[in-house]
């Protein structure tokens, strides 16, 4: 039991929300499952009363049928909101559950882990485990599934990444199971820590893999400071009025040769992105489309 205790005081936030979740359904499950035993054991208690010839109150006992009708009724509703929330939860991944990303990675919500297990189509594919937040960032976005097809290029054993705007975490999480030894995350988001780490968490990747903080990359120098320098990879899928002066700020982040990913370019946009891309002193080595979205891949002379 205090084994159990210290694990629970090591559970992040969102483990802890969702713990607590699981038990508050258990009880409202099992104050449904109740009431129409209760009830029914008031409505055959009344009839003995009534053969034994002593008295009930009529009342309690049509109280005690409307008991039972109504808590049979909550719980059918209960059932089928508790069956409808992954559902619901999908909407978040839009009209697929599965989506199998570039040659590698599929993306799949948490919940359909075990329903992919032995699936020859996926055969060769490594998972990559979500659950729906609030954080962007579950692979249905066109830009979130550029960033993911470009990171098969780039990424590679021993090499580091820092993801600027990484919501969920799903780049990060991509590119540590396409192999790469580190990943440091940043979102302005202050939710986005907690997520992209429980995210993480849920692929088997912890701190000494993944870490992820808050802050404004663009206006706060000294969080630019503390991520530091080196990193072979930096992506930044966010939108081009943040590309366009991080672009910039992005060869301070990176060894020499480093790879920059940046998506979330709305067409119209992709030809400042480039002329940033090329003032900061990359070489753009690929430029991909999907919908009206693109993406561009860029090395750093």
């Amino acid at each position: 039991m205090i084994r159990l205790f210290q694990r629970l005081l090591l559970f992040s936030g969102l483990q802890k929300k969702r713990l607590i979740r699981s038990f508050l359904a258990y009880l409202v499950s099992s104050f449904f499952e109740m009431i129409p035993i209760m009830a029914i054991l008031t409505v055959l208690t009344g009839i003995l009363k009534q053969l034994s010839g002593d008295v009930m109150p009529e009342s309690t006992i049509w109280i005690s049928l409307g008991i039972m009708i109504v808590s049979v009724v909550g719980r059918i509703v209960f059932v089928n909101l508790s069956a409808n929330a992954r559902t619901l939860g999908s909407f978040a991944f839009g009209s697929e559950k599965r989506m199998e990303i570039g040659e590698r990675l599929l993306v799949i919500p948490e919940w359909e882990q075990e329903n992919v297990k032995g699936q020859a189509k996926y055969a060769g594919k490594v998972p990559l485990i979500l659950e729906p937040g609030l954080t962007f960032g579950t692979g249905s976005h066109a830009t979130t599934r550029m960033c993911l097809a470009a990171l098969e290029h780039c990424a590679g054993a021993d090499r580091t990444v820092l993801d600027l705007g990484c919501g969920s975490g799903i780049l990060g999480i991509g590119a540590l199971l396409l192999g790469c030894a580190h990943v440091t995350g940043c979102d302005i988001d202050p939710k986005a820590p907690e997520v992209a780490a429980a995210n993480a968490a849920l692929n088997g990747f912890y701190d000494d893999k993944f870490t992820v903080c808050a802050g404004d990359i663009l206006a706060d120098a000294g969080l630019r400071r503390r991520l530091g320098t080196g990193y072979d990879i930096v992506l930044a899928n966010i939108v081009a009025d943040v590309i366009i002066p991080l672009a910039a700020l992005a060869p301070a982040f990176l060894a020499p040769g480093g790879t920059f990913v940046c998506s979330g370019i709305i067409d119209g946009r992709e030809d400042e992105v480039a002329a940033a891309l090329t003032r900061a002193g990359f070489t753009v080595t690929a430029h991909d489309t999907l919908e009206e979205w693109h993406c561009f891949t860029a090395v750093l002379a």
